[in-house]
């Protein structure tokens, strides 16, 4: 599968990352020490998402449409005009300050 490795991850002024794989999405993982997304910025399509320190959300991270989505996070800062939604969503932090939307999409 497709993955994002780094120490820092910024994603900021209007930037998107999102997987493509033979002009369809795919989802894809991600491993950083900290994570920023900024207001205008978007993620989408994440399968993993695995923050050791620090995830600071102001824009919107959107989780992959198939199976469960899985986030461990060390410290999560969810701002007021951030949101995460995945349709099928896990998600443990070992401390988290939610402003933001935190949602599980799913219909029974």
């Amino acid at each position: 599968g497709q993955a994002v490795m780094a120490g820092a991850l910024r994603v900021l002024l209007s930037s998107s990352i999102t997987g493509v794989s033979q002009q369809a999405l795919s989802s894809y993982d991600v491993f950083v020490d900290t994570l920023e997304v900024d207001a205008l910025s978007t993620v989408f399509n994440i399968r993993e998402l695995l923050v050791r320190q620090t995830a600071r959300v102001a824009g919107r991270m959107a989780g992959s449409a198939v199976g469960t989505v899985t986030m461990s996070l060390g410290d999560l800062d969810l701002l007021s005009v951030g949101a995460i939604s995945a349709p099928s969503l896990e998600m443990s932090a070992r401390s988290a300050n939610l402003f933001g939307k935190l949602q599980a999409t799913a219909r029974a």
